[in-house]
């Protein structure tokens, strides 16, 4: 949800579209208070235009787009996330205490001295920044001019690359250091074409060469930076590479594999595949340091974020959640509902809750394994069961390499169609397939659909991929299947009495093929109950 929508495919063309002065936008600052607060914390409705859009949730924007094009009156969005949080911080203490490990949380709580935390937080990063020398403040949108060849940065500190800042001894800090490299090159690198390489910044980032800015990036904290340098830079001997880090929420800095940050030119790359001490210099900005982080049970997220939205007489929520529950998906199942229960009581009806499923993300794995992330997206699945919810499907549209996939157009348009039908009664009801039914029958299982219609396999040869199936030993195998009508019918040559058929049952489950005719996908599945990874985990 806290994607902006200047980092989706397609940005450029997405945010010069994006003026619909029908549409009205406010995101809630990530502030976090030991006690609750009654009013938002900052913050300001503004008219929906290419500027207010672009920090804007992406996700949000899509949705409320499709809702106002379809339904042509006002559309009032409030854009209140705190990326990686857990769902237990959204639910209020009220809630929450009645599940034991957390009711020992929050008395656990009660005893700490947040004010004297925070105070010792603040006097660890001071120090950290007092041996990094003088600290400039920086008004917010201007620089220091630190990036010149000639700046004598003897008494900057140093910090060991490649990692985040608050692993450095910066903990705490938000705003901008810089960082200086020099790097001698051999006479014939003079003048040459280069390749700069600096890996993944986290967030924002603008960069130099001999005082000429060569590259730069604006929020994308897990893109790496690949910089053309043009002839004429580069200088035989003395080079300085100067580095601009803006980060303002999380880690920040520059961190990854440190063969990723070289500089190439000539067919020669120098250096790589070694950690740097470069010195540093932190500029700091007014404002943005937390209080603390907001991953406790009860609070703070739902006190800062949630209990100043109660009053409104809002139409519904939409959410994407779970990634960082995953670990715990068998309690999930008990509190994702009770998040959602605990929103209604205080908002005193019955409101409509839309959530998207995870999406596909990291490496694929074979043989087939267990995944946490196929039983939170069970238990968010099981979660249907409230009435007045509804689930958007994103199996298909993730990304193994990025936990956050770009193609927030197509999610916050699943999520819009979910509204459209079920609160605006406005569209056919698409729904994704489902299971109905399962029959065991000798080597193989019948799978009966609800939702079926058009039900197909994308891709060159039109048979269904990503089942698997196992005996009484529990083991699973990837097994062919093939579609009849509303069924699918699945077995293994070497598997003679079947107890069970898993479907898109992996973190990335990439090579899950089936479809209905209204192109939704098939949602993961499994016909056993038997324990899963996360059973037990608290």
């Amino acid at each position: 949800m806290e994607w902006r929508l200047s980092n989706v495919n397609n940005a450029e063309a997405e945010v010069a579209a994006a003026k619909y002065p029908m549409i009205r936008l406010i995101t809630l600052p990530h502030v976090t208070e030991p006690s609750p607060v009654k009013d938002f914390p900052r913050g300001e409705w503004q008219v929906c235009t290419p500027q207010t859009a672009e920090p804007f949730s992406a996700v949000g924007y899509f949705f409320g787009r499709k809702l106002f094009q379809e339904l042509n009156v006002p559309i009032g969005l409030i854009n209140t996330n705190w990326g990686g949080t857990e769902v237990e911080t959204w639910i209020s203490e009220d809630s929450i205490r009645q599940i034991p490990v957390f009711a020992k949380e929050l008395e656990a709580t009660r005893q700490m001295d947040f004010e004297k935390m925070n105070a010792d937080r603040k006097a660890r990063l001071e120090a950290a920044l007092n041996q990094a020398g003088p600290v400039e403040n920086i008004p917010k949108g201007s620089m220091a001019k630190w990036e010149g060849p000639d700046l004598d940065a003897g008494k900057w500190g140093k910090m060991t690359l490649l990692k985040l800042w608050e692993q450095a001894g910066l903990e705490g800090l938000n705003g901008v250091v810089w960082f200086r490299f020099e790097l001698d090159l051999p006479a014939d690198a003079a003048g040459q074409t280069a390749t700069l390489s600096l890996g993944p910044i986290d967030d924002s980032d603008i960069t130099w060469l001999n005082g000429r800015e060569v590259g730069r990036t604006d929020n994308k904290y897990n893109e790496p930076r690949l910089y053309k340098i043009s002839a004429g830079v580069l200088k035989a001997g003395r080079n300085v590479i100067a580095v601009r880090v803006e980060d303002y929420q999380g880690g920040g800095g520059l961190y990854g594999d440190p063969k990723a940050m070289y500089l190439e030119t000539g067919g020669k790359v120098l250096p790589a595949g070694r950690r740097m001490a470069l010195p540093h210099q932190p500029g700091r900005l007014p404002g943005g340091n937390r209080r603390h982080e907001p991953q406790q049970p009860g609070k703070p997220a739902f006190q800062q974020h949630d209990q100043p939205v109660d009053p409104l007489r809002a139409a519904g929520r939409h959410l994407v959640p779970g990634e960082s529950n995953a670990g715990r998906a068998y309690q999930y199942r008990r509190i994702f509902p009770m998040m959602i229960r605990d929103w209604r009581s205080r908002w005193g009806r019955e409101m409509p809750f839309y959530w998207v499923q995870l999406a596909n993300f990291a490496a694929l794995k074979d043989p087939p394994a267990a995944s946490e992330w196929a039983e939170l997206r069970e238990a968010q699945s099981m979660t249907l069961s409230l009435p007045n919810t509804g689930q958007a499907l994103a199996i298909d549209i993730g990304e193994a390499a990025d936990i956050h996939p770009r193609n927030k157009q197509d999610v916050g348009l699943r999520l819009a169609l979910l509204a459209l039908n079920r609160t605006y009664g406005k569209r056919p009801l698409l729904t994704a397939v489902r299971p109905q039914n399962v029959e065991f029958k000798g080597r193989e299982v019948v799978l009966t659909f609800d939702h079926a219609e058009g039900m197909h396999a994308k891709g060159r040869y039109g048979y269904p991929k990503g089942f698997t199936i196992a005996g009484e030993d529990q083991v699973f195998h990837w097994a062919p299947a093939r579609i009849d009508g509303n069924r699918i019918i699945v077995w293994h040559p070497d598997i003679g009495s079947p107890k069970a058929v898993r479907y898109a049952w992996a973190d990335n489950p990439d090579d899950a093929n089936v479809y209905n005719g209204a192109g939704l996908p098939m949602g993961p599945f499994r016909t056993d109950g038997w324990l899963g990874v996360t059973a037990g985990r608290e």
